[in-house]
């Protein structure tokens, strides 16, 4: 019987082999590895140089076994069907994703993606795993959870007992969450274009309801929509301003409301956008009856994105760092998993508006 030959592509070095390279014990190859503990320098160096020559790396397997860890980390994405442009939620998550996967990689861990489609909210459907089904079988040693969670679902993840961070998810804590700001991204826009003399400032917000999943217990309201619309009413009440909000939840519907209100009598001079994407129906509205932003009418939105950086890079906005949010809550990942203690929670607070769509209040 002929005996098969197998051909090693790629060289794989145990710490064996490198033990027998460096003449030393594969205990002293492990010392060294490890830190250099009870080494002499001249022999750990030249075991490190001998495992860099020859590409060793730690068995990720077996390094799991040894730790009862796996070096993966959940992230649950939930990605809220849109009318206008159905990817513009999973745009946002991704610049979380790489926040947190760009921090986790430099300590050897990966992340497992979890689309909403994969979950349930009730333990006894049988239309798809439920969270603790599916994480179990991944074996991940935390979850970072992007969105708002109806009850049903933060049940399922409170029974996995594993380290959770919240990251822009509806929880202000004292530990274990990242979040933004709204009400302080909203006083930072309205203060700004009262010092440009504006007085009549309007509100470009989308619908409380969702009219693509309205008894979906997978599409929770995100918090940031209550929020931003209460804290622009606070500094209209503030500033001694009559409301003017635009209420709307699609791109054709949101540009005919805008083209009405910038038509009006007494139109205002400022409006203020939920999102860049409500930013962009602004645009095309000022388009169609000719009007400039920035100098005929001033546009701030209270969102940001890399996606805007990259193809509108002129328009008003207020910063929102994801990727820095991301980096955080990957951070805090590490302080659980590492320390066993919840770490402290984190607040950005926007500091700094960008972009030129705004500008002095026309007539002064």
């Amino acid at each position: 019987m002929q005996a098969l030959n197998y051909t090693r592509t790629m060289a794989i070095f145990t710490q064996q082999e490198l033990a027998e390279l460096a003449g030393v014990s594969k205990a002293t190859v492990q010392r060294a590895l490890k830190g250099g503990h009870y080494v002499k320098p001249g022999i750990r160096d030249k075991i490190l140089r001998l495992a860099n020559k020859h590409g060793y790396r730690a068995h990720a397997s077996a390094a799991s076994l040894r730790s009862g860890r796996t070096h993966a980390i959940g992230v649950l994405m939930f990605n809220k069907p849109q009318r206008s442009e159905p990817h513009a939620s999973a745009m946002v998550f991704f610049e979380y994703l790489a926040g947190v996967t760009d921090r986790l990689l430099e300590h050897d861990y990966k992340t497992i993606l979890v689309r909403d489609h994969q979950l349930k909210a009730k333990k006894d459907s049988s239309d798809g795993p439920s969270i603790p089904i599916l994480f179990r079988e991944r074996s991940v040693d935390g979850i970072i959870n992007t969105h708002p969670l109806l009850r049903p679902l933060e049940e399922q993840v409170g029974v996995l007992d594993v380290p959770t961070v919240w990251l822009d998810a509806g929880r202000a804590e004292d530990y274990g969450c990242i979040w933004r700001d709204d009400a302080a991204a909203v006083e930072l826009a309205v203060d700004r274009l009262v010092e440009l003399g504006h007085k009549r400032i309007a509100y470009i917000h989308k619908e409380i309801q969702h009219p693509m999943a309205p008894d979906d217990e997978l599409y929770p309201i995100h918090h940031s929509i209550g929020a931003r619309r209460q804290a622009y009413q606070a500094m209209m009440k503030k500033h001694g301003m009559s409301e003017i909000l635009i209420a709307t939840d699609s791109a054709e519907q949101g540009e005919g409301a805008i083209v009405d209100s910038l038509n009006s009598k007494n139109r205002p001079t400022a409006y203020l956008s939920y999102s860049c994407e409500l930013a962009s129906w602004m645009r095309c509205a000022c388009e169609q009856i000719g009007m400039r932003l920035g100098t005929d009418v001033s546009l701030i939105s209270l969102d940001d994105t890399f996606d805007t950086h990259r193809n509108w890079s002129k328009l008003g906005r207020v910063e929102f760092n994801r990727y820095e949010m991301g980096f955080w809550a990957a951070d805090m990942m590490l302080d659980l998993i590492r320390k066993n203690q919840a770490p402290a929670s984190r607040c950005f607070t926007p500091r700094k508006l960008l972009g030129s769509t705004f500008g002095i209040a026309p007539g002064i």
